[in-house]
């Protein structure tokens, strides 16, 4: 059926065999639809599942991020700590 079908069948009240068929058509292709995605997802799923493989892990020679980053930052030494808190500001 097609859907101009379909619209004439609801739109005729005399026909209420006529539009239960329609409706009932109109189930079935969604169902047929919704059935039809859940295979595909399905085997998907499975194929994804027996033929990815996981990446193997292997030591590296830089486990934290932060100790890189610090060790490739070259940090200008300080000029003179004797006059300078622990905050960061002279002393009087």
């Amino acid at each position: 059926m097609t859907l101009a079908t379909l619209m004439a069948a609801v739109a005729d009240p005399a026909a209420e065999a006529a539009r239960h068929e329609a409706r009932l058509e109109g189930w079935v292709w969604w169902v047929t639809l919704v059935a039809c995605l859940l295979v595909v997802l399905l085997v998907l799923a499975t194929l994804r599942r027996h033929f990815v493989r996981p990446m193997p892990h292997a030591p590296t020679d830089t486990s934290d991020a932060w100790a890189e980053a610090g060790r490739r930052l070259a940090a200008p030494p300080p000029e003179d700590e004797s006059d300078t808190d622990v905050g960061g500001k002279a002393s009087p």
